[in-house]
């Protein structure tokens, strides 16, 4: 999966940087996805230098024109229309105030079935009974109690979460895979020696690169 677009193509989030990733030939390319003031959805992640990254959050509450002049973002919009059917999206969502009805209004016709990504298991959650199998549905983060957050994901329909290296078990990939809820190893505390290991030994649904 290419991060943010294909980040290293170009500024994160880009139709230039998703369309130069192409060639790599991606299974999934990800794109964070914010909504402003007037309801635009627009790819962004967040200001790139530490410790600015958090004043993404304010972009929420400036309308869209202010927002593409002042950051060159692209929307959604345009990039699911040019990269529909070449490659899948996975749509990694940065608020939990975007409605079940504005994705739908971008993705809903997409050829290929889209992933959706929250930090909220919630909203997910609202997502999944408003759109039902229209789309993906996948947790952006790691349960720490894995045995509960498991029963969860199952409860709410979910269709994949992150576990955390030392969740990276026997047992537990047999019951995310009786539970038929797709897992991806997330790279913390962990080095990059052995996070090969571990996903040799167990998979990951995917692996993310710039």
């Amino acid at each position: 999966m290419a991060h943010a677009g294909g980040r290293a193509h170009g500024r994160e989030n880009s139709l230039d940087a998703a369309l130069g990733c192409l060639k790599y030939k991606p299974n999934l390319i990800e794109l964070d996805v914010r909504r402003s003031r007037d309801g635009v959805l627009f790819c962004y992640h967040g200001f790139p230098i530490f410790p600015f990254w958090f004043l993404a959050f304010f972009l929420r509450y400036f309308k869209y024109v202010t927002i593409r002049k002042w950051l060159k973002t692209n929307t959604l919009e345009e990039l699911v229309l040019e990269l529909d059917g070449k490659v899948g999206l996975f749509l990694d969502f940065k608020q939990k105030n975007i409605k079940a009805v504005e994705i739908d209004r971008v993705c809903g016709c997409s050829k290929r079935k889209v992933w959706l990504a929250s930090f909220s298991v919630e909203t997910l959650g609202k997502w999944r009974k408003d759109l039902g199998d229209k789309f993906f549905y996948f947790y952006n983060f790691s349960f720490f109690n894995f045995e509960k957050g498991l029963r969860k994901a199952k409860g709410l329909s979910i269709d994949g979460m992150k576990i955390f290296p030392w969740q990276a078990r026997p047992e537990n990939i047999k019951k995310l895979r009786k539970a038929k809820v797709a897992y991806t190893i997330q790279p913390v505390l962990i080095s990059l020696r052995n996070y090969k290991k571990l996903v040799a030994k167990y998979g990951s649904f995917w692996i993310c690169l710039d």
